[in-house]
């Protein structure tokens, strides 16, 4: 086994959270940062594969704030990170509520700041023609809109690299290196090479509470399963047509290279399993489930067939508040994880 020179700083994971946060301490003047990404290249798992809608309307108030603040940069990011916005302005609509039931917790805050408003149902008909809701009200974030991910990640990734840190691809963590105190010294990876540092950041989605379990960390969130499809192309579907997102229905669907992708908003528990050689199968019972709300929520598109699926893994708190911060028992782990 080799040791590899003195690393301060290794971040776990080359997703979003990953790339994100190396580059945010590098750019804060933190030097000698090591990123690892078990995949050969980042972004190919759960941040790559995700619906790519940017949503402020999040009950959690401290995963709201966080959203809130992502939104300002998608849409002006800094000079280090792009030179064009990182999300479009098609708007989403959120449809909510049952009759009689009290307003979202969100949606004080949201409409004081101006980020939303109540639609008449009339404008419900004009912006999502067709659309059958399930909630009682639908409410316009006109900002809302879908992020370019594979910018997203490929403007990171180059961010983080100009500013300094070193990226390793096809680099999985066997396992995490402490001391006889139980500080972390380092990590050493599966193919035997270890990486000295005092520091290590766990931002490898659901493999993060994997890592830190085999010293004894303990992480409150847990993997789970979420399916997305795409349909065939079709004439009727309006590519500039605003995102919907119907939390009565549990379904949200968007334009998407002139189909539409839609999700029933699964949510299964399972192993932090999956790779970009071997996807997680899609399970035959939430395509129906999705074929069936389908037409149910849109049926002047009757006919219109889902072309493809995929299932990925993302991790979840209870209270769906994100992971991030120092472990409060083991000395130099951070967590940035538990963002799905």
């Amino acid at each position: 086994m080799s040791l590899a020179p003195q690393s301060p700083t290794v971040v776990v994971g080359g997703g979003v959270a990953g790339l994100g946060l190396a580059w945010a301490l590098a750019r804060r003047g933190v030097r000698d940062i090591t990123l690892v990404e078990r995949e050969q290249a980042p972004f190919r798992l759960s941040s790559g594969l995700n619906a790519g809608i940017l949503r402020t309307a999040i009950d959690s108030t401290a995963t709201r704030a966080l959203t809130r603040r992502t939104a300002s940069l998608l849409r002006e990011p800094p000079a280090d990170l792009a030179d064009r916005p990182l999300v479009d302005h098609r708007g989403l609509i959120v449809v909510e509520g049952r009759p009689g039931g009290p307003l979202p917790w969100w949606a004080p805050e949201v409409t004081e700041a101006g980020e939303a408003r109540l639609l008449e149902p009339d404008e419900l008909e004009d912006l999502a023609r067709g659309y059958r809701a399930e909630g009682e009200r639908a409410w316009l974030f006109a900002d809302g809109g879908t992020i370019d991910v594979q910018c997203l990640g490929s403007a990171l990734e180059a961010a983080a690299r100009t500013a300094g840190v070193e990226i390793r691809t096809g680099a999985a963590v066997r396992e995490l290196r402490t001391d006889a105190a139980g500080a972390i010294t380092g990590v050493l990876l599966a193919d035997g090479h270890e990486l000295g540092a005092s520091t290590v950041c766990l931002a490898a989605g659901a493999w993060a509470g994997v890592l830190g379990s085999q010293i004894g960390a303990s992480f409150p969130g847990r993997p789970t399963r979420r399916h997305l499809f795409v349909t065939a192309r079709d004439e009727r579907i309006d590519p500039a047509a605003p995102i919907v997102w119907d939390d009565a229905a549990g379904y949200y669907d968007r334009p998407e290279h002139g189909g539409l992708l839609l999700c029933v908003s699964d949510l299964d528990d399972c192993e932090a399993l999956g790779s970009s050689e071997a996807p997680l199968p899609v399970d035959p019972l939430v395509a129906r489930s999705a074929r069936r709300a389908l037409l149910e929520r849109r049926p002047e598109l009757a006919g219109l067939q889902l072309e493809r699926g995929w299932a990925a893994v993302r991790t979840l708190t209870e209270d769906d508040t994100p992971v991030v911060g120092p472990d409060p028992s083991v000395s130099g782990l951070f967590w940035t994880a538990a963002l799905g």
